[in-house]
């Protein structure tokens, strides 16, 4: 029998929201492990991947940090917002024990349209490269970018990986 209630709302959103509950009361403190999945699915009576996406959750909004081989922790310094930080997408994703990657989308040459050209002081038409990408995490996307870039700041696109 599940200890989650029937509800529309996903049960992975409602076990990531019992797990956060316990971190905000201190009931999981910073560098405590997390209870194993097979643990969590007979506590709560659910499938392992219902564990599994609300952990993944959990690491994505910085709270948890997976450790292969080793178990998942309650992570001490909190990451709130990690996508939305000027630090390093790579480092960030890593930090929180995920795999991180980029797929190019589009990379190609064009004449800056009106608002890029305002917004980087470009002449009418200046060539620009116009890149859209997007940004992955254990091969789940997580980022959508698009950039422009002045075509005399570099001579080719980036490599598609």
């Amino acid at each position: 029998m599940s200890v989650l209630k029937r509800s529309p709302i996903p049960k992975h959103h409602q076990l990531a929201e019992i797990l956060r509950g316990l971190i905000r009361a201190g009931d999981l403190e910073p560098g405590d492990q997390v209870l194993t999945e097979e643990k969590l699915c007979l506590r709560y009576g659910v499938s392992r991947g219902t564990v599994r996406h609300a952990l993944v959750t959990l690491t994505q909004e910085g709270l948890l940090s997976r450790e292969p081989g080793r178990g998942t922790y309650i992570r001490s310094d909190r990451v709130r917002s990690p996508y939305f930080t000027l630090g390093s997408f790579v480092e960030d994703m890593q930090r929180q024990g995920l795999a991180p990657r980029r797929r190019v989308l589009k990379c190609r040459v064009i004449p800056a349209p009106l608002e890029v050209q305002k917004r980087l002081r470009l002449r009418l038409r200046t060539p620009v490269i116009h890149i859209e990408r997007l940004r992955l995490a254990n091969n789940r996307p997580v980022l959508y970018e698009r950039r422009y870039l002045a075509k005399r700041l570099s001579r080719t696109c980036p490599q598609r990986s």
